[in-house]
């Protein structure tokens, strides 16, 4: 017995591992690929340029989300992981054909350029669901903790990445979509499959005030849509300030020439964002309206603010000379925004998945759907009207603007109280009596994975038929699972199976209501002048 233990927590610890690398490679790949403002320069000879690249990425990441919301609806629950499997096998192959075949044939065009950045941003937001919905189903307490961890690991590969010639860099990054999906596979991970216990009972999330979580996102997509097209128009030099980070990062990181400097500091923004998830969520114990509208907004407005205190900016017709320090601070200090963003909606997004305001691959996409659209939003937005033509410190300060007003508008809604605005996400992974009570079933009388599942759906009422189809079985299957059940349980019939689940519920609210007042005994003793 002790041994079965041991290889289960070495499983456990490994599948645990396996999830954070993972991740972390996601991270850092989505990174290089969505906010690294050095990435269009490196895209082969036929380069594309800032705006178009932007432009072809978003849209194409846009409407992919748009697709992976269609397929979710479309799909049966029994066809879901394998439809996810071939559809990440196509994707990563499609990515292979359009990236390295034009290279290594010496084929390459505009076209080409062109396809890759297609399939990249279909690819990111793929991915990008695929890992939300996996972590989600971890609950928000440990999603943030995975999340963080995920994000130093991100942070620490891309400054080992930086230690390569660009062109080697370049191509190391290409590998990690790969190497990503190849830890889902290992870790035999599904955003996809429907959990038995939490697949039912779901409320759509219209009727359930979560569109002004999906409104936050947009806004807040906008802003960092406004800072892709001020990367687009800012040239880096050298500067001559004695405490210029670029003169001091040059020790550890010598290859990393002036125009690279861009893409090297926003990976401390990643490690930064890191940091601050845990401090709002472990230490400070912070609600999602206050990680949100309190952390989130002022922190991309004070990236923003530090932006337009640059002492180094040089405006020349419609191109910017940045030299001063603070360029660089505000950019850390707004790429962590950009994280916090991301982990922050992915532990909300669990949390109303867990409350039935969805299945995972829906809320997830819908979170995704929201941020890159309004990354596109903004970017082309502020493109149409010209932003561009405005002084640095016109532009930021316009963007501090519309974040505090979006903040102050949506934020003072009194129904994110009742929805979900008053939550912490610490509180938040208390699991309903029902699954308690099913999980005690299962441990004590020893289940196997397969006859926890029946478990749990005969505990709800559900028949042989409904049972066969939710679990891709045969009816046949499922009679001998039940079969095995009611014999482990001692019980003859579904409804006794019903009433021992129902006895289980029972034993953990007298249990509960015990240990609250002992508890409050004890305190009453404990206090003063009682």
């Amino acid at each position: 017995m002790d041994k079965r233990i041991k290889v289960k927590v070495a499983r456990s610890s490994a599948r645990s591992v396996g999830l954070c690398a993972g991740l972390g490679l996601f991270f850092c790949w989505f990174w290089s690929v969505m906010q690294n403002p050095n990435i269009p320069v490196h895209q082969g000879v036929e380069n594309p340029g800032h705006a178009l690249y932007w432009s072809l990425v978003l849209a194409s990441a846009t409407l992919s989300f748009l697709v992976v919301l269609v397929l979710a609806k479309r799909v049966s629950a029994g066809g879901r992981r394998l439809v996810e499997s071939r559809i990440t096998v196509a994707l990563l192959a499609a990515y292979a054909a359009v990236s390295y075949v034009p290279k290594l044939s010496g084929t390459e065009t505009l076209g080409s350029e062109y396809a890759e950045i297609v399939v990249v941003g279909a690819l990111a937001a793929w991915l990008f669901v695929q890992w939300g919905s996996i972590v989600g189903d971890l609950g928000p307490r440990k999603l943030l903790k995975v999340s963080s961890v995920s994000l130093l690991v991100s942070f620490s590969l891309a400054a080992v990445l930086y230690q390569f010639e660009t062109s080697l860099a370049t191509t190391l990054l290409s590998f990690l979509p790969f190497a990503s999906a190849g830890a889902v596979f290992a870790c035999r991970l599904s955003g996809w499959e429907v959990d038995a216990a939490e697949s039912e009972g779901i409320v759509e999330p219209g009727h359930s005030g979560a569109w002004h979580f999906y409104v936050t996102v947009l806004v807040q997509g906008m802003a960092f849509g406004l800072l892709h097209l001020l990367y687009s128009t800012i040239v880096l030099e050298q500067c001559e300030d004695p405490y210029c980070p670029l003169r001091f990062l040059n020790t550890f990181f010598p290859l990393v020439s002036v125009e690279d400097f861009y893409g090297l500091m926003s990976i401390f923004g990643v490690a930064l964002a890191a940091g601050i998830v845990l401090l709002g969520t472990s230490v400070l114990r912070l609600n999602f309206r206050k990680l949100i509208y309190v952390v989130g907004f002022p922190l991309m407005a004070v990236g923003f603010l530090i932006l337009a205190s640059d002492t180094g900016f040089r405006l020349t017709e419609v191109v910017s000379h940045a030299s001063g320090v603070n360029f660089t601070a505000g950019e850390v200090v707004y790429i962590a925004g950009y994280y916090y963003v991301v982990v922050t909606t992915w532990a909300l997004c669990s949390y109303l998945v867990r409350m039935k305001k969805g299945d995972r691959v829906t809320v997830f996409a819908r979170s995704g759907l929201a941020l890159i659209s309004g990354q596109l939003l903004g970017f082309l937005s502020s493109m149409v009207v010209g932003f561009e033509h405005l002084s640095r410190a016109d532009f930021c300060t316009m963007a501090i603007f519309l974040l505090m007003l979006a903040s102050l508008l949506i934020a003072t809604n009194d129904r994110l109280w009742s929805d979900w605005g008053g939550v912490r996400p610490n509180e938040t992974d208390r699991p309903s009596a029902f699954k308690v009570a099913c999980e005690a079933v299962a441990r004590r009388y020893r289940l196997t994975e397969r006859e926890r599942d029946v478990l749990v759906l005969l505990a709800r009422g559900r028949n042989m038929s409904f049972i066969a189809e939710r679990l891709c079985v045969t009816k046949d299957t499922v009679k001998t699972h039940c079969r095995s059940l009611y014999r482990k349980l001692e019980v003859h019939s579904q409804q006794e199976l019903i009433d021992k689940i129902e006895a289980e519920i029972g034993i953990d609210k007298d249990q509960r209501l015990s240990d609250g007042q002992r508890g409050s005994a004890f305190l009453r003793k404990k206090t003063p002048g009682r």
